[in-house]
C-alpha cells in the first residue's frame, strides 16, 4: 500500500467536500476516517446536514473520477446512506509504469505519430 498512487490533491478535495456540506459543531463533531485495504483508499465521514445547505451538484467527485477513468482508466465508487458518506478511490500500484502523457493525449483524440 505504500507504494501506491492516488491523483494529485484528491484527498485535499475530499477533505474540502466533507466540511462543505456537513455542520461543524461541538456537539456533533464531524469525523472523517481515511483506511486502505489491498484495492481502495477509503475515505467516510459521518453526515450532519446543514440547515442551510447549498446546491450539490457532484462537480468535485466527477473531477476525481474523471482523473482516475483519464490517468488510470478506472472509477471511484460512492456508497451514502443516512448516516455515512465513503469513497473508494482505487489504488494504482507506483511500480507499475504508467505513460500519462500518450493515456491522456489519446483521450484527447490527438495524434501521436506525426511520420
Amino acid at each position: 500500500c505504500l507504494e501506491s498512487l492516488i491523483p494529485p490533491h484528491t484527498l485535499q478535495l475530499l477533505a474540502e467536500n466533507t466540511v462543505k456540506h456537513n455542520k461543524l459543531s461541538t456537539r456533533s463533531p464531524l469525523r472523517v476516517n481515511i483506511r486502505s485495504d489491498q484495492s481502495y483508499l477509503i475515505v467516510d465521514n459521518n453526515i450532519s446536514v446543514k440547515t442551510s445547505e447549498s446546491v450539490v451538484s457532484g462537480v468535485g467527485l466527477n473531477n476525481i473520477n474523471s482523473r482516475y477513468l483519464l490517468l488510470f482508466g478506472k472509477e471511484i465508487r460512492i456508497e451514502k446512506d443516512s448516516a455515512c458518506f465513503k469513497i473508494y478511490l482505487p489504488l494504482i500500484d507506483g511500480n507499475e509504469r504508467i505513460d500519462y502523457r500518450r493515456r491522456i493525449t489519446n483521450s484527447l483524440g490527438f495524434k501521436t505519430d506525426l511520420t
